[in-house]
């Protein structure tokens, strides 16, 4: 069982609710300027920032390789109204060989775990539709989760990752500043929104 699987359960904690409204926001506001579309919420976790993007979105698609964290997501599902939304517990190789294609993917507080940024990048760009646009949300520094587990962790300027993501054949067209209001495990961390389209 991964870390991630073994905190799903107790995942949304107050705090941490209250940041993810607060990213969600942010990310609302991108998807705004656009017509609705398919919206991926990669290493969606337990839903908390996609489930916030319904509105927005012609559909939802949770993806997260914890079994557990979908688990979560599905049970919240049974609540919305809409059936076009779905949950896949897989990673960003599963979807590219389901030929799935999305308008949007959003990539929240996820890369600091990835072990090679790029290549997930590179992936994400396959998954997205002609001028799609991954937004994605990080820590401006090291920020370590205690979830039990020692996972990849990355330091991140927005310089150092639009030039990851130029490479990878997007162009980034924005960038933005996050000012959290609740603390993660003691400290309020500063985080960065960047756009980019293909």
């Amino acid at each position: 069982m991964s870390a991630f699987d073994k905190i799903a359960e107790r995942y949304d904690r107050p705090e941490r609710v209250k940041n993810s409204k607060q990213i969600a926001r942010s990310i609302k506001e991108v998807l705004r300027m656009s017509q609705k579309g398919t919206v991926i919420d990669y290493g969606s976790g337990t839903g908390l920032i996609g489930l916030d993007l319904i509105e927005e979105s012609e559909a939802v698609i949770f993806v997260d390789k914890s079994k557990k964290m979908t688990e979560v997501v599905e049970r919240k599902l049974l609540k919305s109204p809409d059936s076009q939304h779905k949950v896949i517990h897989g990673e960003a190789e599963d979807l590219i060989a389901n030929g799935l294609k999305a308008d949007f993917i959003i990539v929240s507080l996820v890369l600091h775990h990835v072990e090679d940024p790029g290549k997930l990048i590179h992936l994400l760009y396959d998954l997205l539709k002609p001028a799609g646009k991954m937004i994605v949300v990080d820590f401006e520094t090291t920020h370590k989760e205690h979830s039990g587990s020692s996972h990849p962790s990355h330091e991140f300027d927005q310089k150092q990752l639009s030039a990851i993501i130029d490479s990878s054949g997007f162009h980034s067209i924005g960038a933005s500043v996050i000012e959290l209001e609740e603390p993660y495990y003691g400290r309020i961390p500063e985080l960065f929104l960047l756009v980019a389209e293909k």
